[in-house]
Order: C-alpha cells, then structure tokens, then sequence
C-alpha cells in the first residue's frame, strides 16, 4: 500500500539532496533519457519518469519504498525547476 511521505527539502544541509539529484541526472544512463540523444544516437525508450523513479529510489530510498510514483514525480519536478533556471 502507497503512504503519503514528507516533503523533500532540497535546501536543507547545504543543498545536499539537490546536489545528489544534479550527481544522479548526469549520470550517462540518466542523462540520456532526460536530455535527450545525441544525433545519430538511438531514441531511448524509457520515458523520463522512470529514470527519475530509479533516481529517487537512489538517493531518497525510504520516500520511493513507500511511494514509488510520489518521490519519482518530486524528483521529476525539482529536476524540471534546475533545469528551467539554470
């Protein structure tokens, strides 16, 4: 059974979650599905949100063994607001 879970506070300790996401997006498995491909590379099958479900599953693991779709999705958006900022 899904539980609810806290809220990810990506600030806290020096940023240092925010950080293990950024670590875990330019890994080249990750970086691939999020990104994109490059020219003459074969399209990667898996949708973003899985690789951003196995991310959670690394780097918040209680949160992804209780709610696997909630702590991907988080990790989705965050990844989403790094990325449009910066």
């Amino acid at each position: 059974q899904k539980q609810t879970i806290a809220s990810f506070h990506w600030a806290a300790k020096d940023h240092v979650l925010t950080w293990a996401l950024l670590n875990e997006m330019m890994k080249p498995q990750n970086f691939k599905v999020i990104f994109g491909q490059d020219a003459g590379e074969n399209t990667q099958k898996e949708p973003k949100i899985a690789a951003y479900k196995t991310i959670a599953s690394d780097i918040v693991p209680e949160a992804y063994a209780a709610n696997p779709n909630v702590s991907g999705k988080r990790c989705l958006d965050q990844g989403n607001r790094l990325v449009a900022s910066y």
